[in-house]
């Protein structure tokens, strides 16, 4: 997700957040991971996926790979898998 910069600030991008967290939520999705900015994604409830025991299938600074759970009833611990298109 980006926002361009003429509309940074105005809320754009906490609303879209929103959606993507609707719409993850309505289909069934138990989380989101995301990869970004620690001190944005925060905010909404993300916490380094480390935190839960969950492992990015690339390397990335451990700050910037995040997630957030829906279902708080399972371990969702290991090693996270994308979907194909992702070619990771």
């Amino acid at each position: 997700m980006s926002v361009l910069p003429e509309y940074q600030g105005k809320g754009v991008g906490s609303q879209l957040m929103l959606e993507i967290e609707n719409i993850a939520q309505d289909n069934s999705y138990k989380f989101i991971s995301i990869l970004g900015d620690s001190h944005y994604y925060s905010r909404f409830g993300y916490k380094p996926a480390s935190t839960y025991g969950v492992i990015a299938p690339m390397e990335v600074p451990e700050e910037v790979f995040m997630i957030k759970i829906f279902d708080q009833n399972n371990d969702y611990s290991g090693l996270l898998k994308y979907a194909p298109e992702f070619k990771l």
